[in-house]
């Protein structure tokens, strides 16, 4: 992250609030942490404010891996990305103003070789004798061949810079794919689920279709990692991953929420169907046995719970992932293990009434 100049009286207050922080959390005095912190107390990254301050509010932990996974989704990933993004695009802007210029000469080129043929001709008409003609003919043959010469520098040239665009713009691709990518896992991060919840609602109002949201939560995760460490934590955040990816439809869109989180997008499903598939979802997982494959000890298995949520026309998306989310939390207080669906907002109005 690129900080402005500070004083150093700004700079100690920073590193001190981070440093406390990081104490009253409990966590380890790394160099992710503390510039996750330094980067919350500096308060430009708008992004990381916003999510740190909703997640205090939800009382989450702010454990190592959370933290690890806040900074390499808005420091790390954003700051390399931006960088790769912002050299790439120099290079192709240079690229693309080269080639207008070469189709500029060429232009240019065509105009006085078409000029020649024009003064040729009229010599032609002209001429009154054979060595006239002669001289005209060889004007012509070699205005075509000095022609012919630039269009063969040209067609390299532009092929050499089509090469190039071609290469970045690939970059570029790759770049935008990578900043869409949770690092861990492999499957969509949260930046990734943010842009694609939004075109998942604007499709759902144009065609008219059902839209539901999955939020998942592996269950003891955090008990889990502590007694088999963060290394096979990893694995299984992994596999989870996989599973869910391997369980929905090309349409779908499976992404690391965050954490031990993960949401899941099913458009073109409603409620009922989005419950199946989130059982379906569970049972596959539940039927997995974990092993660590450096000691080859069976670790048993873990367990997710989920809670679902069918998109209503005109719902704020806060609101719908608020749904999904508490009852994700229903699905944890019976037990874990399980899948809930949420009422409708109209469904709890008439509760109430």
């Amino acid at each position: 992250m690129d900080y402005d100049i500070i004083s150093k009286e700004d700079d100690v207050r920073i590193s001190d609030s981070a440093y406390r922080k990081i104490a009253a959390l409990d966590i380890q005095r790394t160099p992710v942490n503390y510039e996750l912190w330094y980067a919350y107390f500096y308060g430009q990254n708008a992004d990381l404010l916003k999510r740190i301050n909703q997640l205090t509010k939800e009382k989450q932990v702010f454990t190592n891996e959370l933290c690890r996974d806040l900074y390499y989704e808005f420091i790390d990933s954003t700051d390399i990305q931006k960088s790769v993004v912002e050299e790439t695009s120099g290079q192709l802007k240079d690229s693309l103003a080269d080639i207008m210029m070469m189709i500029d000469n060429a232009s240019n080129s065509a105009k006085g070789y078409n000029s020649s043929l024009t003064d040729s001709t009229a010599k032609l008409g002209s001429a009154k004798t054979v060595e006239d003609i002669k001289a005209v003919v060889q004007s012509i043959v070699a205005e075509t061949k000095t022609m012919m010469a630039e269009n063969k520098r040209l067609e390299d040239k532009l092929e050499k810079s089509a090469g190039q665009v071609k290469n970045l713009q690939e970059t570029l691709d790759n770049a935008r794919k990578e900043a869409l990518t949770d690092g861990l896992t492999g499957i969509a991060n949260r930046k990734c689920f943010d842009e694609e919840i939004e075109n998942k609602i604007n499709d759902a109002h144009n065609e008219d279709h059902k839209l539901c949201l999955l939020v998942i939560d592996i269950d003891y995760f955090k008990k889990f990692n502590d007694n088999y460490g963060h290394q096979v934590g990893d694995q299984v955040l992994k596999l989870v991953a996989n599973t869910l990816v391997n369980g929905i439809k090309g349409r779908d869109l499976a992404a690391r929420y965050g954490g031990e989180e993960f949401a899941i997008l099913l458009p073109e499903t409603p409620l009922n169907a989005a419950g199946k598939v989130a059982d379906g979802l569970r049972i596959r997982i539940a039927n997995k046995e974990i092993i660590n494959r450096a000691t080859d000890t069976n670790m048993g298995q873990i367990t997710i719970s989920v809670g679902v949520a069918e998109y209503q026309p005109g719902e704020p998306i806060e609101e719908w992932i608020e749904r999904a989310d508490k009852a994700l939390y229903k699905a944890k207080d019976q037990g874990r293990n399980q899948v809930v669906t949420a009422d409708s907002p109209f469904t709890q109005l008439k509760k109430q009434v």
